[in-house]
């Protein structure tokens, strides 16, 4: 090997070395940066303050968090889950910004109240000033933008729940485990409403990235068919299928208008109504 050749593959293991040993020395400081710049993100934005205790890598690209919640000023809290765990992309971290391929969550828990006065997700629907010129849907469509471009195509939660409280409407969901591998989605659901029970099984895939989806719903036990919720408390209306299709087709902002396509179709679906006589 020639002597300059040498001298540059050696230089150049030198400058990785160094790289290496810098980043494992300064990605703590770096870790708490980012952090902090989401935490004064969602507190401007959104109203909202952001807790996560003892947020810590525990590998080369791995980070834990053994509780992180979301508490609105003044109001019940919105999220809550008792464990973390992400695999983020180290190159963004080094500019402020989380970037992650894997979201594993232990017992995830959401709360929307929707009492008069009460409400606790007021402050993701608020407009920027940018939105308040464009209109709602800019602003909807700034949130969604967000939220796709945060999640993963690797998702898993462990006895995820939902919970709405509302005088007409409240209900509860429940899923045991809820699983999107390489952005393809198994998930049994759980819904409650006062003495009221339903089950639907999700499945499907879908692509933050791409902003794209196929998601089907059924009945967990083969024959048997999915009912919708809440429509008989407030309407009194029964009806039930045997698998739903929905095809989402990208989402976009134009000219100030969130714009999607969307698909919908179903099997062997049949809705009744006490004052009607037939099962349409």
């Amino acid at each position: 090997m020639k002597p300059r050749l040498k001298k540059i593959l050696l230089i150049l293991a030198g400058l990785f070395l160094l790289g290496f040993v810098g980043y494992f020395l300064g990605r703590g400081w770096v870790l708490k940066r980012a952090f902090s710049k989401v935490q004064s993100q969602f507190a401007e934005r959104f109203s909202v303050k952001l807790t996560c205790d003892n947020l810590r890598f525990t590998g080369f690209a791995s980070l834990k968090s053994d509780k992180i919640s979301l508490v609105p000023e003044g109001k019940d809290t919105l999220f809550s889950c008792s464990s973390l765990h992400l695999k983020i992309r180290v190159l963004p971290l080094f500019i402020g910004q989380i970037r992650t391929y894997l979201l594993e969550m232990e017992a995830p828990r959401f709360h929307l109240n929707h009492y008069s006065g009460q409400e606790n997700y007021l402050g993701f629907r608020k407009k920027t000033r940018k939105a308040a010129s464009a209109g709602s849907s800019e602003s909807a469509g700034s949130r969604l933008e967000d939220l796709l471009r945060i999640l993963p195509d690797n998702l898993s939660f462990r006895q995820a729940s939902l919970q709405v409280s509302d005088s007409l409407f409240g209900f509860s969901l429940r899923a045991p485990l809820l699983r999107m591998d390489n952005g393809k989605l198994d998930s049994r659901l759980d819904i409650a409403q006062d003495s009221l029970r339903f089950q639907w099984q999700l499945g499907g895939s879908f692509s933050p990235s791409e902003r794209k989806g196929t998601f089907t719903l059924g009945h967990p036990l083969p024959g048997q068919k999915a009912v919708f919720p809440l429509l008989q408390k407030s309407t009194g209306l029964y009806a039930d299928f045997a698998k739903l299709l929905l095809s989402l087709e990208g989402i976009d902002r134009q000219d100030g208008f969130l714009r999607t396509s969307i698909r919908l179709g179903t099997e062997q679906f049949s809705c009744g109504h006490p004052l009607l006589s037939d099962t349409l």
